[in-house]
């Protein structure tokens, strides 16, 4: 599972408290900190900085644990048989458009 590290934590973080400089977090305080550390903590580095940027480019209000995660995309990669059962059911839902056309 991924784990958020902290250098990505705080390195966007830092980006919420520039980019909204009214937002009322103590992240000095080691239990404030934490407790938004753990709130993303599984997250990959990657899926926290990509939603962290889209917060700060479509938000206008300050930062909330529930108002980032709207913009959490999971980086989950799909199995070779997810990606080949999706490429069968596309071919098999063209066959059936094409045959409802031909008897139109």
């Amino acid at each position: 599972m991924p784990k958020l590290s902290k250098k990505t934590f705080i390195d966007q973080m830092n980006q919420l408290l520039i980019f909204f400089p009214n937002w009322n977090v103590d992240l000095a305080s080691k239990t404030v900190a934490e407790r938004w550390y753990y709130q993303f903590a599984n997250c990959s580095d990657r899926e926290f900085f990509k939603m962290v940027q889209t917060y700060i480019q479509l938000e206008a209000f300050n930062p909330t644990v529930a108002g980032l995660r709207k913009y959490f995309v999971s980086d989950e990669r799909k199995r070779v048989e997810q990606v080949e059962w999706e490429k069968t059911f596309r071919k098999q839902e063209q066959a059936i458009e094409k045959e409802r056309r031909a008897h139109v």
